[in-house]
């Protein structure tokens, strides 16, 4: 039995100075359409052989750079919806669906054949509908859906609603009930997704959508599209127009 610990104290080392070389990963909240940009970390000019975005959640190779040769897109999921910036050392991956949220991962190979993880990503693609009913004196009465894609770790989903403000919960569902009177026009509502590893987090102000009667809307309705955010202790707080 003496003999398991050292193995088991290398082994522990091993792993952990591995996990140290690696960014922890980094949760970025986006909206439906919009693009993100999956940085790689390199400092410009670093040497490489190959660059490989993986979708850990389709389990497959979404893209792959090699050295002085244009991108390849490997899953047509992603085809035509990917492309590499050089400025900024990063796959961006445009017109964000559902489908698109889930975790991924960088790697770069060397000449060595040597390969680096460099960074992982967990993305939430963010589609908040609302439908609005007009009542007297300006208010009306407000139906919030919260949708975020997550990969295929969706099914574990959980969903809370909460004010942004003073961030006492809502609504531990997905859907969020309101009515909406013209002296809290400003009032900001916080939709969290949490999978049970991560979680994205995104704020909408719905009191504009109240303006017409029977509206219906997207988090994106009349808006331009939004760059993603880091969702830790940041959020993106969107106006419905």
């Amino acid at each position: 039995m003496g003999s398991c610990r050292p193995t088991f104290f290398v082994l522990f080392l091993f792993v952990f100075q591995v996990a140290r070389a690696v960014d922890p990963s980094t949760n970025l909240s986006c909206n439906l359409t919009s693009s993100v940009d999956l940085k790689t970390g390199l400092p410009k000019g670093a040497n490489f052989t190959v660059l490989t975005l993986h979708s850990l959640s389709r389990k497959k190779v979404v893209a792959l750079l090699q050295a002085n040769t244009p991108l390849q897109i490997l899953d047509l999921h992603y085809s035509k919806r990917v492309t590499f910036v050089k400025e900024t050392g990063a796959f961006r991956i445009h017109n964000l669906s559902l489908a698109d949220g889930g975790t991924y991962d960088i790697y770069r190979q060397t000449s060595d054949s040597s390969t680096e993880t460099l960074k992982t990503y967990t993305l939430f693609v963010f589609d908040i509908n609302i439908t609005a009913t007009s009542l007297a004196n300006r208010s009306c009465s407000l139906d919030l859906l919260c949708q975020a894609g997550v990969g295929t770790r969706a099914s574990r989903e959980r969903y809370t609603w909460k004010k942004t403000a003073s961030g006492e919960t809502l609504s531990q569902e997905p859907r969020l009930r309101l009515v909406m009177h013209p002296e809290n026009s400003r009032d900001s509502y916080t939709c969290t997704a949490q999978d049970g590893v991560s979680q994205g987090a995104w704020d909408v102000i719905p009191y504009p959508q109240c303006s017409h009667s029977g509206a219906t809307g997207h988090l994106l309705s009349g808006l331009p599209r939004l760059s993603c955010l880091l969702s830790a202790g940041l959020v993106a707080l969107v106006v419905l127009l």
